[in-house]
């Protein structure tokens, strides 16, 4: 298809041939991270949270940070390194806990969401605001307790702060690269199908020396990549309609 012809994999006909050329792991982090998104598949009334615009955000940073990472790769020169499929994988969760907090604590993730659709500020500057605590530290916490594979427990707890990072920092810094792309896509164009509050991300020196693509790559590559995004969204969230604070938008 054109997704596996976009990043340069052959077709793979069975689910065993796939499993063999991406690996358990990979595998496992990708269904794991699939069927996450698919809890905070909730339509309500009462919430700010919208769990499509939630989706098509982590699908693109996944393809994004695949993307890069890969093109890292390539460069021959990362040793022990995570798979490009796990790192969509942890992209596609590096929010995981904007959605936690919607789904177990709904008033204060909507004090949140308006703090930082005001203040024009992210959402861990607006968390450390409100509660004087990590949302990432939080979010990486619970992770672990599930039992999660180290790979998504470092993507959901350093996606903001890759530099941090005990050990994946490159891949950790195309999942920061990917999301600053993806919130400055959706300020620029005004796709607030891609970002609930979106504001212009400044990507750190390191993060674009490592991973960051040129002009023209990029321009290149984004649309193929935006393309893809519906095909990775759980059934339930296009099957269904959409309601914020009593409004049907989709």
């Amino acid at each position: 298809n054109s997704h596996g012809a976009a990043n340069g994999i052959a077709q793979i006909g069975t689910i065993q041939g796939a499993i063999l050329r991406l690996g358990h792991h990979a595998v496992r982090a990708i269904a794991i991270s699939l069927n996450v998104q698919a809890i905070f598949a909730m339509k309500s009334a009462e919430s700010l949270f919208d769990p499509l615009c939630f989706a098509r955000h982590s699908i693109l940073v996944g393809l994004v940070a695949r993307y890069v990472y890969a093109r890292r790769l390539k460069a021959g020169d990362l040793m022990n390194a995570i798979s490009p499929e796990e790192v969509l994988a942890g992209a596609v969760l590096h929010d995981l806990p904007i959605g936690l907090l919607a789904y177990v604590a709904p008033e204060a993730y909507e004090s949140l969401h308006t703090h930082c659709h005001t203040q024009r500020m992210s959402v861990e500057q607006g968390f450390e605001d409100l509660y004087h605590g990590s949302l990432r530290e939080l979010g990486g916490l619970v992770m672990e307790t599930w039992g999660m594979p180290t790979s998504l427990i470092l993507a959901v707890r350093y996606a903001d702060k890759p530099s941090d990072s005990p050990s994946e920092r490159e891949a950790l810094m195309a999942i920061c690269y990917a999301n600053a792309i993806v919130d400055k896509f959706a300020n620029d164009a005004g796709e607030h199908t891609y970002s609930s509050w979106s504001y212009t991300v400044q990507i750190a020196d390191d993060v674009q020396a490592e991973v960051g693509l040129e002009a023209e790559e990029f321009d290149m590559v984004f649309p193929k990549l935006l393309e893809q995004v519906e095909f990775y969204l759980p059934t339930k969230l296009m099957a269904e309609p959409m309601y914020i604070k009593g409004r049907r938008v989709s």
